[in-house]
Order: structure tokens, then C-alpha cells, then sequence
């Protein structure tokens, strides 16, 4: 597999429903101008990392809001903020492509019995969306433009994994039917929470995207891995 160099997303910014910012804002002054001249006064921080997207800690803010309804009902904080920035993700991402193609999210598939569903799908590759507490330095530690193995992606090979099996179900499938031109790519589109955790400037909380490239027969070997990891599954649950 070919990964190719994390580059910055731009993420458009939202509202707790999910509508551009500022849709229905009233004009005039607003009380949160008044609290940030406060904490300016105070000397407390008013914003991010130096060189950080401003854009991503307003943000969490409003997936927050998001979060709250889910962690009410028992869901575990980490869990709901991810569901929250796929469901962000998905509302932003459906639709027309950079390249012109319509982006489908939430698609569903199945493959041997085993159900799946990626984020999304622009007719020429899958997109994964991740929100992660992890270092994004151990992803920029993984080898790029060369091709690697995955237990060089020690950190990250769990979501590798479920990417490759969701590539080659919607190969298999006949409402995708590409073979003999198979979609082999994968775009990771990652909000790193904490970026790389060293506090230095532009190392912050970011978004970034990436893509990684496979080959059929690594698809094919992963397949036949989580077949097998299938049938221990099935004993467990007494079939």
C-alpha cells in the first residue's frame, strides 16, 4: 500500500444544527463578544495554537451540543464526539465532489454475510472520517510514497483494515460493480484532537486528509484474514 503526505483540510464551520454559521444570527452585539473582551482583560487565553485552523475549536464547540444528546443516553463521551464528526462529515461531504462526481455517505454493504458501512464514496474512492485522540505524529512517522506494509501502520491498522474490507465488498458489489478497473484508494479525512501533543505552533488541533492506495491482492489477503476472524466470531455467539 502507497500512502500519500497529510496536507490541511478546510473545514466549512458550522451551527448546532448543522447549517452554516451565522444562518438566522441576528445582528448587533452578541454576548460572546463580551465574554472574549473579558478574557482578554483577564489575561486568559482566547484562542488555539499559534498557526491552528481557528475554525476547529468553535467547532467542537458545536459538536458538543451534538455530543450532549447522545452522552444522555448512555453513550461513552469519546464514542458520541466521533458519531458527532461523522454525522458532521457526512452533512458536509454529500453531494458534488472536488472532481464533479456526487459523494454518496453512509452507504451499506455486505459481503459474505459480514455487514459494512463506509462514510463515503465519490465514484473513484472511498472517504473515511476519523476523529482521534492519537498523535498525528505517528501517522506522519508511517512511510510515504513508498510501498509499505501494514504492520508498519502498527497504530493505525485497525482503521486500515475496515477500509480494505469495505473496498473490496464494494468491488464485489453489483451496484458497483467496477472490476476490471477496482476503486484500490482510500481518502482519511482526520481531525486530530490534540494534533501531535507538543504545543508548537501549527501542531495543534487540525484537520487534515490523506490517501492510501492498495493493490488487489492485498485486499484479497485481508479479506481472507477477517474470514477467518469471522468464523472465531461466529463460534463465540454459537453461531
Amino acid at each position: 500500500m502507497i500512502l500519500t503526505p497529510l496536507k490541511p483540510h478546510a473545514l466549512p464551520l458550522v451551527d448546532a444544527t448543522l447549517r452554516p454559521i451565522g444562518t438566522d444570527r441576528v445582528g448587533g452585539l452578541h454576548l460572546s463578544q463580551i465574554i472574549h473582551a473579558m478574557r482578554e482583560a483577564a489575561g486568559l487565553p482566547t484562542g488555539g495554537i499559534e498557526g491552528e485552523d481557528q475554525a476547529l475549536r468553535p467547532l467542537l464547540g458545536f459538536l458538543w451540543e451534538r455530543v450532549f444528546g447522545l452522552v444522555w443516553i448512555g453513550v461513552p463521551y469519546r464514542d458520541a464526539l466521533e458519531a458527532a464528526w461523522k454525522e458532521y462529515m457526512s452533512v458536509v461531504r454529500t453531494g458534488p465532489s472536488d472532481r464533479g462526481e456526487y459523494i454518496e455517505t453512509q452507504l451499506r454493504l455486505e459481503r459474505d454475510g459480514v455487514q459494512m458501512t463506509p462514510d463515503g464514496f465519490d465514484g473513484t474512492r472511498l472517504e473515511s472520517y476519523k476523529l482521534t485522540w492519537k498523535s498525528m505524529r505517528k501517522w506522519e512517522e508511517m512511510p510515504v510514497g513508498v510501498d509499505f506494509d501494514i504492520m508498519q501502520a502498527e497504530h493505525f491498522w485497525p482503521w486500515i483494515r475496515s477500509e480494505m474490507a469495505y473496498l473490496g465488498a464494494l468491488n464485489e458489489t453489483a451496484h458497483h460493480n467496477t472490476r476490471p478497473n477496482p476503486i484500490l484508494t482510500v481518502r482519511f479525512f482526520v481531525f486530530w484532537i490534540n494534533g501531535d501533543y507538543s504545543r508548537k505552533p501549527g501542531r495543534g488541533a487540525q484537520a487534515t486528509f490523506t490517501d492510501l492506495t492498495f493493490t488487489l491482492k492485498e485486499l484479497d489477503d485481508n479479506w481472507r484474514l477477517l474470514l477467518r476472524w469471522r468464523e472465531e466470531v461466529m463460534k463465540g455467539r454459537g453461531r
